[in-house]
């Protein structure tokens, strides 16, 4: 019987483990929420990213309760609930939602693209009217790893050129590549990026993460990411130390401490 019920509990955590961050009966869009809100519908938001991060910015209305504490936190009783996370993170948002939708009675779906995919199309924040902040993140080599074991709509845009040492395809095996050389700054101001490839209909799909992998400090990811967001390709990172973080195997601050 335990082996039955552990067997079945993987199947669930597997089942939810599609577009970003929960299966497709199990998410719902900026879009989708954003129409429920506007008609009034009461809709509980529960913001799993942590008290510093919610401190900052958050969806009006939301609750933070931390990914950590969901299994143990005690809840409203709610029939619905949406949650989401940054949306660098599904890992996080599928353990959540898996323990909410295991409480009887309650339905949770999960916000796609998360936070970010919400405040870079300009919608309502606690820190401003549709303001958003035009911000670049950075992941680091591991953390990079880490979401290339759980994300499965991982996209890394390789804007290396011709000298690029380590070999991406070898490297993250899963994930999608998308070869975009850009020779500088000036260059990634005008190359043309590959924003066909990164729709879902007629919008940029936000389940989508890419990283961008440059080959050097001065390899023009950050103009690179600040374009794609203002196309609305909003979950959008950057590899901290680039090709270089690949080929030591470490990550930058790493190799400064040895």
């Amino acid at each position: 019987m335990a082996r039955a019920l552990r067997i079945a509990v993987g199947i669930v955590t597997l089942a939810l483990m599609g577009a970003g961050a929960a299966a497709p009966g199990h998410a719902i869009t900026a879009e989708e929420l954003r129409d429920r809100l506007a008609r009034g519908d009461r809709v509980p938001l529960i913001d799993i990213r942590s008290r510093v991060h919610f401190q900052r910015g958050h969806i009006p209305g939301a609750m933070n309760i931390p990914a950590a504490q969901i299994a143990t936190k005690a809840l409203p009783a709610f029939r619905e609930v949406v949650i989401y996370g940054d949306g660098f993170n599904s890992a996080e948002v599928t353990q959540a939602l898996a323990h909410l939708r295991s409480r009887p009675g309650v339905n949770a779906d999960a916000l796609v693209g998360g936070y970010a995919a919400w405040s870079g199309a300009g919608r309502a924040t606690s820190v401003s009217q549709g303001i958003y902040k035009d911000s670049t993140k950075y992941v680091t080599l591991r953390d990079l790893r880490r979401i290339a074991e759980t994300e499965t709509d991982l996209v890394l845009v390789d804007l290396r050129g011709p000298n690029a040492v380590a070999n991406l395809a070898a490297e993250f095996p899963r994930a999608q590549l998308l070869a975009v050389p850009i020779a500088g700054e000036e260059a990634a101001k005008a190359a043309p990026l590959p924003v066909d490839a990164l729709r879902r209909g007629a919008q940029p799909d936000q389940r989508k993460l890419l990283v961008l992998v440059g080959d050097g400090k001065h390899s023009g990811a950050e103009i690179v990411a600040s374009r794609l967001r203002a196309a609305g390709v909003r979950r959008v990172a950057i590899l901290a130390g680039g090709d270089g973080a690949i080929e030591a195997g470490e990550d930058p601050v790493t190799n400064v401490v040895k």
